[in-house]
């Protein structure tokens, strides 16, 4: 019978290599926006998202991984991951193309869905060494209960222990009582088998619901992209319709491919005098364009509605107000030291998103570049800024940081 012993054995090892084999890689818990902080830093090397989990997992860089888990290869494993939970998947694309477009993430995006096969194939894994050993064991109790003969060995000493007990005293044991264990083991048997049946029906109703969630938002985002599609044809009529029109004196224009806005002094053949922020440019009507100038009083009513449904008081927003009417949008920065312009700069910021200004340009000359590189290091952090580029050549050039709200 030493078969049986080595198929004991064989199961043993087997139980012992899938435990020994799980992965010993740390996967940490953070916030959406310490994982949007993270990818700013350029720690990310790789970011999956799940859609039917709605969490994301970020994979380090190797070189920044005692900057996230304060600890080194050896410490943390080879694939460490930082698992993120997200609102949806489109605020995260989002975050992702603006990540790429300031060159601060150019590694791989994909998604992830296959966690039904992982689990199923995680529990096969796990139940499948303790199955064999349970079948080796009842196929070796099931010997020993049927046994004849021979002296030594495992089986008759399962023999002499019943003798003993039957020595011992009369154990009084009737057919009936017999048949109601039977019985007994046969009602243990149909409940498990009903709570199996139970188990796989949630399984089942799970996976179609997470199927269903999945074609609603398909749906959805293809609802929203024709939507989407149809408001920039609409826009792209609207602008040529505006762009065929012939420029006169007093009209609303744009330097075509940049945002702008002047009004055209005068007409003198195919030139034009426009003026923009103040300053009179002279250029060729071709590279002028139609533009719609947005009035103060509207943006000071949608400002005022916005702070009315936060529920701010008059005063406050009298304050806001006057504060706004003694605003500039410029800043010079020229000839001080770095963080004296570095604090300058800040609340200039601060301001300029409580007033509600869409743009505003600081000035802080050319030079050898590191007045412009420590400001446009600040102005990437913070949040509310979308874009930041330099200033047309016309207008300063390099010298000027043109940064939109």
């Amino acid at each position: 019978m030493s078969w049986l012993y080595g198929l004991v054995i064989i199961g043993i090892a087997i139980a012992m290599f899938t435990q020994g084999g799980s992965s010993s890689s740390v996967n940490i818990k953070r916030t959406y926006t310490q994982f949007q902080t993270m990818v700013m830093k350029g720690y990310a090397q790789k970011i999956v998202v799940n859609k039917n989990k709605d969490v994301l997992h970020m994979y380090p860089k190797k070189e920044h991984l005692r900057d996230v888990f304060n600890g080194g290869v050896k410490q943390v494993g080879q694939n460490p991951t930082v698992e993120v939970e997200i609102g949806s998947v489109e605020q995260v694309e989002r975050f992702v193309e603006q990540a790429r477009a300031q060159k601060k993430f150019s590694g791989d995006f994909s998604y992830d869905n296959e966690q039904d096969s992982a689990l199923l194939h995680t529990i096969f894994i796990n139940v499948l060494p303790l199955v064999i050993i349970v079948v080796i064991w009842i196929f070796i109790m099931r010997r020993m209960s049927g046994g004849k003969g021979g002296s030594g060995g495992i089986f008759n000493v399962g023999k002499s222990k019943a003798q003993m007990y039957e020595k011992g005293g009369e154990l009084n044991i009737t057919f009936k009582d017999v048949a109601g264990q039977t019985g007994a083991k046969q009602e243990m048997q149909e409940i498990d088998t009903k709570d199996n049946d139970d188990k796989i029906a949630r399984k089942i109703a799970q996976i179609q619901q997470r199927k269903e969630r999945h074609a609603k938002r398909k749906a959805e985002k293809a609802q929203n992209q024709e939507k989407a599609a149809a408001a920039l044809r609409n826009a792209q009529n609207k602008s040529q319709a505006e762009s065929n029109k012939e420029l006169k004196e007093g009209d609303t224009v744009r330097i075509k491919g940049l945002t702008t806005v002047g009004k055209i002094e005068s007409i003198s053949g195919d030139m034009a005098t426009a003026v923009f922020g103040g300053m009179k440019t002279k250029m060729r009507l071709s590279r002028l364009e139609h533009a719609t100038a947005s009035t103060e009083k509207d943006k000071t009513e949608e400002r005022k509605e916005n702070l009315a449904s936060y529920g701010i008081s008059k005063e406050t927003r009298k304050t806001i107000d006057a504060h706004k009417s003694n605003f500039h949008q410029d800043l010079d920065v020229r000839g001080m030291r770095g963080d004296e312009a570095l604090n300058a700069v800040q609340h200039f910021i601060d301001d300029a998103i409580l007033v509600g200004m869409p743009r505003v340009r600081i000035l802080h000359g050319k030079g050898n570049g590191i007045l412009r590189q420590l400001i446009r290091q600040y102005v990437s952090s913070i949040p509310n800024v979308v874009h930041y580029a330099d200033e047309h050549v016309q207008f300063g050039g390099a010298g000027i940081t043109v940064v939109d709200f």
